[in-house]
């Protein structure tokens, strides 16, 4: 399954939090090059996001329509850490649902994900993260997309440590220090290419969530890009909002993020030779992901 923004992912390890003391303050290290991976453990994971009421207008030889759309695309996975560099991922779940006013059903409509009830094994050879399917069966009409969506992850995978050293930096954070982030390699804009504008991230707190001390993080951006996805490829796009995340400073990933964001686009499409259709998209969105340890319990 590609979701409108795939989104969202939303993607935001010290043993001893790699604390230093400075000027009597505590720091804490949010990113590392070479993080731990929780070997012998497993996560439970789930993600949801949410288009509420997007307006949109399709505006084609001088007629125009307009409606709202309503979308949400969610996620269940099961994570095993089975070595340092090798990760079982079992899809539990992978769906979306879709409902407009301009056409299909009026009860809507749900797409089960070619991941679904599949698992991968994720492994790094050579310095490069490899998926290979290790359950259930994919039918021929669906390879293609099965392949391209574990390729997406696979490119998220090798793209994870650098991220968040760029996101987060590679020397300790003091409790309310802030800085701004270059967003060109949001790791959840995976299906967007960032132009312009500017975020900010500032670290809030120390709070408890799976029996760790994480680092809570709030993330502010006012960005401008472009859309990747074949049918909409190039359309201009504005993204404004806030992404709040609780990092674990032990494994070096989020346990849990939440925000919001409005989203805007506009752009052309040829339907078919000689006509044109100019495309309005606004609305707001809602992010959720949140990683829980199955041995474990929320603090």
């Amino acid at each position: 399954m590609k979701p409108l923004l795939a989104c969202l992912a939303i993607p935001f390890l010290t043993s001893s939090l790699f604390g230093q003391e400075a000027a009597g303050e505590k720091a804490y290290l949010l990113a590392s090059a070479n993080p731990p991976r929780p070997v012998g453990l497993t996560l439970k994971g789930t993600k949801s996001n949410a288009m509420k009421d997007f307006k949109m207008s399709i505006k084609v030889l001088g007629k125009e329509r307009k409606s709202t759309m309503n979308r949400s695309d969610n996620e269940e996975v099961k994570r095993e850490y089975l070595a340092q560099n090798k990760i079982r991922v079992s899809f539990l779940k992978n769906r979306s649902f879709k409902k407009d006013t301009m056409s299909g059903p009026p009860e809507g409509e749900e797409t089960i994900g070619v991941e679904e009830g599949k698992t991968i094994i994720f492994e790094k050879k050579e310095g490069t993260w490899t998926g290979k399917l290790e359950k259930g069966k994919i039918d021929p009409s669906n390879q293609a997309a099965f392949d391209e969506e574990v390729n997406e992850r696979i490119e998220r995978l090798n793209k994870s440590v650098e991220g968040s050293l760029e996101m987060f930096g590679a020397k300790p954070r003091k409790i309310g220090e802030q800085w701004e982030v270059d967003p060109k390699n949001l790791p959840w804009m995976n299906n967007i290419k960032i132009k312009g504008g500017k975020m900010t991230v500032k670290f809030v707190k120390v709070k408890k969530f799976n029996g760790e001390d994480c680092a809570v993080l709030k993330a502010d951006f006012d960005l401008n890009g472009e859309m990747l996805e074949d049918n909409m490829e190039g359309f201009p796009v504005k993204l404004e909002g806030s992404v709040r995340s609780i990092r674990s400073m032990k494994y070096f990933m989020d346990y849990k993020s939440t925000g919001t964001m409005t989203m805007a686009l506009k752009g052309e499409m040829t339907p078919q030779p000689g006509m044109v259709a100019s495309i309005l998209m606004e609305g707001e969105m809602e992010l959720d992901s949140k990683k829980i340890f199955i041995e474990q319990k929320e603090s």
